[in-house]
């Protein structure tokens, strides 16, 4: 075993080189790491301070000039530490090769700073390259539980957030006054909600679908705060199909119908050009 200083080199590939203080054939203090691989450009030149054989604190570069300088953990960025790239510089505390405190600039005009709250869950400030603004719950890089986003056009949403999606319960905001709360599946109006047009002086209370009133609901229109017309049935993708449930039931079951034929209409139409396409191979 190697103890004091030394050098350790790959003899048959002439990949690594390692030169530094060891202890019982570990590196431990300051060391010198270069790996040049044969193949690939996946090499890098390591500066640092191990302790029984792993990285403490260091600098490391690779090949395609990204770099990290900072504190180790078992091998991973954990710690206080700063990493660059052609893209984006992230500056922080990590944890697991994650920065889960901190700041990514990315050289598009992207920014995020990470913090945690009280209780310790991931909140972040991200400044969008349009100018859009978003503060709120994160998972990861992604926008994931309660926040709220202001857009470049003035449009303002207040709510939750799943996969990086307006997802739950929310209220969006219009510069026009108009206001929409309720429900929302993939950044769509979806479920129950309330839509209220300031300038049109109405409002549409009931089931959406894809941005769209569907289902049941009603129309209301007004006069200040006076109701003075209303509007009550089912509707489909924005359209009144029908006064009661069974027309409406009757109405979407005829949709179905010719959906699935359709989709047979299809699946034989696919069958016989398959049909044709073999009988002209044989020929």
């Amino acid at each position: 075993c190697i103890d004091g200083k030394g050098t350790i080199e790959d003899v048959n590939f002439k990949e690594h080189k390692i030169t530094g203080q060891f202890k019982q054939g570990l590196l431990d203090g300051l060391a010198h790491w270069e790996y040049k691989p044969s193949l690939g450009n996946s090499g890098f030149v390591f500066d640092g301070y191990f302790i029984e054989g792993k990285r403490q604190k260091g600098k490391w570069i690779c090949n395609d000039s990204s770099s990290y300088e900072g504190e180790y953990l078992n091998g991973e960025m954990n710690g206080e530490g700063s990493y660059k790239s052609i893209s984006v510089i992230s500056k922080g505390t990590w944890d697991k090769n994650t920065l889960v405190i901190g700041k990514h600039n990315y050289i598009t005009g992207l920014q995020i700073t990470l913090k945690k709250n009280d209780i310790g869950k991931s909140i972040a400030e991200i400044k969008y390259e349009n100018e859009d603004y978003y503060e709120g719950e994160v998972n990861g890089l992604r926008r994931d539980g309660k926040g709220k986003i202001k857009e470049a056009n003035l449009e303002t949403y207040i709510g939750d957030w799943k996969y990086d999606n307006k997802h739950g319960n929310g209220i969006k905001t219009w510069p026009n006054g108009d206001i929409y709360e309720g429900s929302w599946k993939r950044n769509s109006r979806s479920g129950f909600g309330k839509m209220v047009w300031t300038s049109l002086n109405k409002e549409y209370v009931g089931e959406w679908i894809l941005d769209k009133p569907n289902g049941k609901g009603i129309y209301n229109f007004k006069d200040g705060n006076k109701i003075i017309g209303q509007d009550s049935g089912y509707f489909y993708l924005g359209v009144k199909i029908a006064d009661n449930k069974e027309a409406y039931d009757n109405y979407i079951k005829n949709i179905e119908e010719k959906n699935q034929e359709n989709i047979e209409f299809f699946k034989k139409s696919k069958d016989c050009l398959l049909y044709t396409s073999d009988a002209a191979d044989e020929r």
